[in-house]
């Protein structure tokens, strides 16, 4: 089912009003990848939560559908299995989250909130149900969910649907007591922010923006004092970026919106928390905002898909090698998708599923049921675990 949040209300997606095209970087190819497709979702739907479970199915759930004129919530659920490369209904979610995050839990139930909705639900795959997962609050979109070293669940910033304004609200989830409690504010309001657990416990916030004030700032937060802390600053500003923790410690984040008005970029940098420093890395092959990151068995960093020039969904695909501070091109997208999901299987491969194909006038913002798997020699490792 679908619950309508609007006539073109692009929640997440506001930055992607703003985005033009960069030049392109020329970079050496990444041989032996290929995407293949597979059996499409039962729903078109974007911006969903796409969680791998600890069977190595993956949960696909919530969203949006987005038609020629409206963005609409839903709240049905399916599962691929890897086995059989086959798509399976699952129970619906009891809220319409239309922009959610999706966290695994220790217990192997999947944690989903936000989305312009104010509830949080866990899914229990063993059961095929979901439960009531407490009262974390105002419903937010554009926030961003961390999962700490004792389990719990982080939930930081983002924008409020019931003021229209950017919140520096956190809150934070006890799955063992299926109760949330507040937990202190970042130092700055953010939304379409991009963060990761460090290595040490402690979370990572990058950039984002504050309404229309795009930030460099950057903040880490220390779950054993509940003390938020600033950090060094990116180069520039940007928001809507890609983000991953390297084997190293370290943090990559690339592309990204850069501003109000059309700006988007290419470029990438690499922050090193044991030096508190950002140094640069390279760019992608192609300047776009909310593309998708995960990291490969072998180390390196997939960043695939998002938004180009006058709001186009893109193809691109490129990866990163930490070893050589250097961007291989990978073989395009299939279908290219905005507000997609990537997810690594069990043995290495890599899962695309959904988007929305553009939200430009001459390209119709419609969800897409479209899947694919990036495929090749060396990308398979036997029992490799993506956490």
């Amino acid at each position: 089912m679908a619950r309508s949040i609007g006539k073109r209300r692009i929640g997440m997606w506001v930055p992607l009003a703003l985005l033009a095209l960069a030049s392109l970087t020329a970079l050496a190819g990444e041989p032996g990848l290929q995407w293949q497709a597979l059996p499409s979702l039962q729903m078109a739907r974007s911006g969903h939560a796409a969680v791998r479970l600890r069977d190595g199915r993956v949960l696909v759930a919530a969203g949006t559908f987005v038609t020629s004129d409206t963005f609409n919530a839903i709240n049905s659920a399916e599962i691929f299995d890897p086995a059989t490369a086959t798509w399976s209904a699952s129970a619906s979610l009891t809220g319409h989250h239309g922009s959610p995050t999706g966290t695994l839990l220790d217990s192997g139930q999947v944690l989903v909130f936000g989305g312009f909705d104010a509830t949080a639900e866990r899914y229990d795959p063993t059961n095929n149900i979901w439960l009531p997962a407490g009262s974390p609050g105002a419903a937010r979109y554009g926030h961003v969910a961390n999962r700490l070293v004792d389990g719990s669940v982080l939930i930081i910033g983002g924008r409020l649907p019931s003021g229209n304004s950017t919140t520096p609200d956190v809150r934070r989830y006890d799955p063992v007591t299926n109760e949330w409690a507040p937990r202190a504010p970042m130092l700055t309001p953010r939304e379409s922010a991009s963060s990761v657990t460090l290595l040490d416990g402690r979370v990572l916030v990058i950039g984002g923006r504050t309404d229309q004030v795009w930030l460099s700032s950057c903040e880490i937060y220390d779950p054993a004092s509940d003390q938020w802390t600033p950090v060094a600053s990116l180069s520039a500003s940007r928001s809507s970026a890609a983000v991953a923790l390297l084997s190293d410690g370290n943090v990559l984040i690339a592309g990204g919106s850069t501003g109000p008005g059309i700006n988007l970029t290419s470029s990438a940098e690499r922050y090193d928390p044991v030096g508190n420093a950002w140094s640069a890395a390279g760019a992608l092959s192609q300047a776009r905002a909310l593309p998708e990151a995960v990291m490969l068995a072998s180390g390196r960093v997939l960043v695939a898909g998002g938004a180009s020039a006058q709001y186009t969904s893109s193809d691109r695909a490129d990866s990163y090698d930490p070893s050589t501070n250097s961007w291989n091109v990978v073989a395009p997208l299939l279908t290219a998708r905005i507000g997609g999901r990537l997810n690594v299987l069990d043995d290495g491969s890599v899962l695309a599923t959904g988007g929305s194909l553009g939200f430009g006038a001459s390209n119709p913002p419609f969800s897409t049921r479209t899947v694919e798997r990036l495929v090749g020699d060396g990308i398979f490792v036997s029992g490799f675990d993506a956490g």
